[in-house]
């Protein structure tokens, strides 16, 4: 007999869909998945039984209170630098690239702390290390603002040099 509820949320979750204008997503080796039900993530195993809800409201499921999940942003193959990260490989300064130029500017510390594992990843990266910003350190830091004007300024000129190669 199935529990009638679900004590935790841990295992690896893969997205499988969007439901309510939110991702959904499914942890096979345990058969449950987790959903936005329009107030809170909930935890529901495929018996039916429910299990814990998120206190975090509306931030995204990255972000909720349960640090024993692991949730995978996609299931197909994407170009990432390792198996477990979460930032694509990317070459936007490369001329004949079609990845964008782009600068990041993030509050690791707002919108449930959504910001900061995005932050941390993008430290351990070359391409991102040098495009991603805490805009908190921007606005009170000159000499990072001033990194950041100049990263920006060469995103401008990137973005203008693949225009100029005719890549989309």
């Amino acid at each position: 007999e199935q529990p009638k509820v679900v004590q935790d949320a841990a295992g690896v979750y893969l997205c499988t869909g969007v439901a309510n204008d939110r991702p959904e997503y499914r942890c096979e080796e345990a058969r449950r998945r987790i959903a936005w039900d329009g107030e809170a993530w909930i935890v529901r195993a495929d018996w039916g039984a429910e299990g814990p809800r998120s206190q975090s409201g509306p931030a995204a499921l990255l972000a909720s209170e349960w640090d024993e999940m692991v949730v995978v942003g996609w299931s197909s193959s994407q170009r990432t630098y390792t198996a477990s990260g979460l930032v694509p490989e990317m070459q936007p300064g490369n001329p004949s690239s079609t990845d964008p130029p782009f600068v990041g500017l993030l509050n690791p510390r707002s919108g449930g702390q959504a910001g900061d594992p995005i932050l941390r990843e993008a430290q351990r990266f070359p391409c991102f290390r040098r495009r991603f910003f805490d805009i908190v350190h921007v606005a009170t830091k000159p000499k990072v603002m001033a990194v950041f004007r100049w990263e920006l300024f060469q995103a401008r000129a990137e973005a203008a040099a693949k225009m100029a190669n005719g890549v989309d």
